[in-house]
């Protein structure tokens, strides 16, 4: 029995320590916060997932402003009909559109191209201008990428993407 006594007492006594090397930041956050999970301001996230409940348009232009816009804001309208549109030449929906278009425009930044959102969604538009069939958006951001990462010039990488696309419809009506 004595035995049983001291293994417990044992073991209060590295619990006891153990609990006393902990780490004590962990006690200055409110308890609210240190379980909290903060979402980035809408102009902020980089990504919207399908559960996300803003519409896609309304994201993008807030992303672009740099910051929320208000109900009633033409840049709102003016991206909902940008995606529109897009979404009828590309094989994506307008959130993926956005989705694509935000990344992109990451992907050039850090190898020192600016350019916006809404300006790739037209000018990427503008290379399928003729083609009977609707393209993949992901493919023709992913080969702008490498296009631009290889030193061409927008007009340079927007003209190949243009007789690319034109090749594989011509290649199609055969």
């Amino acid at each position: 029995m004595q035995r049983c006594g001291l293994g417990f007492l044992s073991i209060l006594a590295a619990a006891a320590l153990l609990g006393a090397c902990g780490d004590d930041s962990a006690s200055k956050i409110p308890e609210a916060s240190r379980f909290e999970r903060r979402e980035k301001p809408l102009h902020e996230r980089d990504w919207l997932t399908r559960l996300t409940k803003v519409e896609p348009h309304r994201w993008l232009a807030s992303h672009q402003a740099g910051h929320p816009l208000q109900d009633g804001d033409k840049r709102i309208a003016e991206m909902q009909r940008q995606l529109a549109t897009a979404a009828t030449r590309f094989d994506e929906t307008p959130r993926m559109i956005a989705n694509r278009a935000v990344q992109l425009e990451g992907m050039l930044r850090e190898i020192g191209i600016r350019e916006t959102p809404a300006q790739l969604i037209n000018d990427l538009l503008s290379t399928t201008a003729g083609s009977e069939h609707k393209q993949s958006f992901g493919t023709l951001v992913q080969h702008y990428f490498n296009l631009r990462r290889l030193g061409q010039t927008k007009k340079a990488a927007l003209t190949s993407l243009r007789h690319t696309i034109g090749g594989n419809a011509d290649k199609s009506k055969r």
